[in-house]
């Protein structure tokens, strides 16, 4: 594989490094003449937020005073929802990615606490703990933890004052697994580590006692074969006067789930499934040991809760994918199916209130998050939150103030949107209702003239549609051009005259509007089938069109109405196209080449290629064997600014972004853009610098490339003599 352009940005910092490790006391006099390092780093916000759906912690939903429910939930960001009134209303708590977690609960005076495991806090061994009175404001506090696990499960609990307790997993150093417990004191937080045989799997759950002494039921997997077979235990551990004890209450070949609740004598009762025996299994504890009790039938994710009266409810999701309730009368289970919206789900959490109303939150990871009660007698369920993937197709613009523009699909809502960033804030709106648009028929396009008008193209399959509009004002001015293609490419030059490329019907058409009337004028001969087009304008606002076709990769430029010439290049596998000054051609391109070893290897390469005097130049941006590469390498971005500096954005096979740079010199560098992501955009400012949009799921961020100068003491102390 060829060596990463990187590295030659590493190694002319590192000869400034060792130049300036030379310097004398007589260097020292030197220091004005020495000029700044240049130190390029990519700046990323939010555009855009969506909603992705991840492993919840016990509990994760919680009753107010007012028996409200409360729930919590996200993984790129942290979401509180709550009930009021007939609405769900939503907070965003935290903007950063939560990796374990969240769990929620709230005290007799409504303080909300809420503990997750976030990406800040992972880089710092800790829990980040977030607290709210009624009327005030969110406050965040962190528990330093030893050891904790890189994805750790939470539970919850509060004490009779209303303090938090936390259990989660983790390690420490000889890989000794363990259980932190965590509580509140008069000097903060402390925690203590409880070690264990194996790492406990699975949730956790976590009860106080009459005295505030911790209950945790965890599970282990079974690796000694002592006649039971190799399989899960549960354990449940007590933290007493004499310190803690440990117990082992049951053994299942595999479970799925689990759950425990304290009565008020402080006994424990405890419900989890074995899975491949398709049983489930109540426990009681009881002055002589357990007491037993089994059901048949399919049950995933269960949550137990006790009545006024001590007697178990139980919530969990069945085979069919329904949540099923069941309350534990004198004939057995008594079991209610509940009538969803969607499925039942991974994560559920069963509340009773001090009326003996029943509350379930279900999520199915992915997909949606419910909530379902039997308050008024019959069961209801409604939808919460659900997977919120926002900006997949999107097209970025800059403006002659470089300030960013996106217009961007929301699927869960049907709409184009529009994103502009005013001051440090991002500002959306509606454009058009497109509807359930499946992502291989929308296309979007979007260019910012010189009169600071923000011109759209969108291409929508559901209405069958080339659509074409302007900002007027905050609003949009949008009107039908023709029937649906695809290949869509939005230009607008110096006059702001909008001119388009489409292919229709397996043809090449342009399309440019004259006097409020648009005209189409046809590219590609009849006959001969169309894959892909590339559009640029030079400087007199003449369309440039590279396009490949069944006759090859052809350079098409407009010399009046329907007048074409057309020239055959010598290239093939084009995925971008940018002219420079003065109409230099640029093209990027990728090969394959398959060596004849055992096992055969073919290598991928990704080419700059560019018409000059005499013939072409070939520069080698990446060459990697990952096949999959190909299949993403159209996502590639090509641009080249005024002053003639080449850049280029792709993905790379690491599932990040690669950004690569010419300057007008000649010199090449490269740079990594971290972070999986599926489809992008670039715009180059009037500062030279670029933009680069992109769908990181499920939000639709921007990355801003920025300078950094370090004076040269910054990285080269000088030690006089």
């Amino acid at each position: 594989m060829k060596p990463r352009l990187a590295l030659l940005w590493f190694f002319s910092l590192l000869f400034l490094i060792v130049a300036g490790s030379q310097l004398s006391a007589a260097g020292t006099a030197h220091e004005a003449s020495i000029p700044p390092v240049p130190l390029p780093f990519w700046r990323s916000e939010t555009a855009a937020p969506g909603v992705t759906l991840t492993g919840q912690g016990v509990p994760s939903m919680a009753l107010d005073p007012d028996g409200r429910p409360h729930l919590v939930y996200g993984g790129n960001r942290l979401f509180h929802a709550w009930r009021d009134g007939a609405a769900w209303q939503i907070e965003t708590v935290d903007a950063g990615a939560v990796l374990a977690g969240p769990a929620i609960a709230i005290d007799d005076a409504g303080v909300i606490t809420i503990v997750a495991y976030t990406a800040a806090s992972s880089q710092r061994q800790e829990l980040a703990v977030y607290s709210r009175a009624p009327g005030g404001a969110w406050q965040t506090a962190r528990i330093s933890v030893p050891w904790i696990a890189e994805y750790p499960v939470l539970a919850l609990a509060l004490d009779n004052d209303g303090r938090p307790h936390v259990v989660t997993t983790g390690s420490i150093a000889d890989q000794t697994p363990l259980l932190i417990y965590a509580h509140t004191s008069a000097q903060g937080w402390v925690s203590e580590m409880l070690e264990l045989e194996r790492y406990a799997i699975g949730e956790l759950s976590l009860a106080l006692d009459s005295h505030d002494q911790p209950v945790i039921l965890y599970e282990i997997d079974d690796e000694i074969d002592d006649g039971l077979g190799l399989g899960k235990i549960l354990h449940l551990a007590r933290r007493g006067a004499d310190g803690w004890t440990d117990e082992t209450i049951a053994h299942a070949e595999f479970i799925t789930g689990k759950s425990l609740a304290l009565d008020a004598t402080d006994r424990a009762h405890v419900v989890y499934n074995d899975l491949y025996a398709r049983r489930l299994i109540y426990l009681r504890q009881i002055s002589t040991g357990w007491q037993t009790l089994t059901e048949s039938g399919d049950s995933y994710t269960l949550s137990l809760a006790l009545d006024a009266t001590g007697r178990p409810h139980v919530a969990f999701t069945n085979g069919d994918e329904d949540i099923v309730y069941a309350v534990l009368g004198d004939e057995g289970w008594e079991r209610t199916r509940i009538p969803m919206v969607g499925h039942g789900g991974g994560h559920n959490t069963l509340l009773l209130d001090e009326t003996g109303v029943a509350h379930i939150s279900t999520m199915q990871i992915k997909q949606n998050l419910y909530y379902a009660t039997n308050r008024g007698g019959a069961w209801s369920a409604m939808p919460v939150a659900g997977e919120d993937i926002v900006g997949e197709k999107h097209a970025l613009a800059l403006d002659a103030e470089n300030r960013p523009y996106l217009l961007y699909y929301h699927p869960s809502a049907g709409q184009l949107r529009w994103a502009a960033k005013e001051g440090d804030t991002w500002l959306t709106s509606a454009v058009a209702d497109v509807g359930d648009s499946p992502p291989n028929s929308l296309e979007l396009a979007v260019a910012i003239g010189l009169d600071g008008v923000a011109q759209i193209a969108y291409v929508t399959g559901v209405a069958n549609q080339l659509v074409f509009g302007t900002r007027q004002g905050n609003g949009w001015s949008l009107a039908p051009v023709t029937t649906a293609g695809r290949n869509l490419a939005l230009a607008v030059g110096q006059d702001n005259r909008p001119q388009l490329i489409l292919i229709q019907d397996n043809r090449l058409a342009y399309w440019t509007r004259e006097a409020g009337t648009w005209q189409r004028e046809w590219i590609s001969p009849t006959g001969v089938a169309v894959y892909n087009a590339y559009l640029a304008l030079d400087g007199d606002n003449r369309p440039h069109v590279v396009y490949t076709s069944d006759d090859g990769v052809l350079l098409a430029v407009r010399q009046g109405e329907d007048d074409w010439q057309a020239e055959t290049l010598p290239v093939e596998s084009v995925i971008g196209m940018a002219l420079g000054p003065n109409g230099a051609l640029y093209l990027l391109r990728f090969t394959s080449r398959t060596e004849s070893i055992r096992p055969p290897i073919t290598y991928y390469t990704l080419w700059l290629s560019e018409r000059v005097a005499g013939g072409w130049a070939h520069h080698a941006l990446y060459e990697n064997t990952f096949f999959v590469w190909e299949d993403t390498l159209y996502d590639s971005r090509l641009r080249v600014d005024a002053d003639g500096t080449l850049q280029v954005v792709t993905p790379n096979p690491s599932d990040g972004l690669s950004y690569y740079r010419r300057e007008p010199d000649g010199q090449w560098l490269g740079e990594d853009i971290t972070g999986v992501s599926s489809s992008l955009d670039l715009a180059v400012g009037s500062d030279g610098q670029p933009r680069v949009s992109r769908h990181m799921m499920p939000d639709l961020r921007l990355y801003t490339r920025e300078i950094l100068w370090l004076e040269h003491h910054a990285l080269l102390p000088v030690v006089p003599r």
